[in-house]
């Protein structure tokens, strides 16, 4: 979660972890309530599994969501990394961003969650599988 002011420029960092790590492009949009934007290259910059999005918000409809994806040989990213770009001074609650990384029969499986500890509550959760798992083939493995 970034707090940006009006024509504050924003540089947001995604960074991925990737193999192998050469030659990844990356894709930036923005999504708000109206409508999902490309981000033009030329707005962000690319360092082998580095990407900084430079994003100003100019009005209220310029808050909203970044989503970074990456790409190398091997294929396209599954789910994209997620920015939420805020007005300055508006967090609602403290809020943290974990990553569970477990090892089950041989497949790296990643949690992604927000909690907050003012509301003690789970904001955000996403399952991510390993490439070439489905959820199909995931629930198979439990029976």
């Amino acid at each position: 979660m970034h707090g940006v002011a009006r024509q504050e420029a924003a540089k947001i960092l995604c960074e991925l972890d990737a193999n192998p790590q050469d030659s990844i492009h990356f894709t930036w949009k923005f999504n708000n309530t109206a409508e999902v934007i490309d981000i033009p290259a030329s707005h962000f910059t690319m360092d082998r599994f580095r990407s900084t999005a430079s994003y100003t918000p100019m009005t209220e409809l310029d808050y909203g969501t970044l989503l970074c994806w990456g790409r190398n040989d091997i294929g396209v990213q599954k789910a994209p990394c997620v920015f939420h770009v805020i007005p300055a001074g508006r967090f609602p609650v403290r809020t943290t961003l974990c990553i569970l990384v477990v090892r089950f029969m041989g497949y790296d499986l990643s949690l992604r969650f927000a909690h907050s500890s003012t509301l003690n509550s789970l904001h955000h959760f996403l399952l991510m599988l390993p490439p070439g798992l489905d959820f199909k083939q995931k629930h198979a493995l439990h029976s």
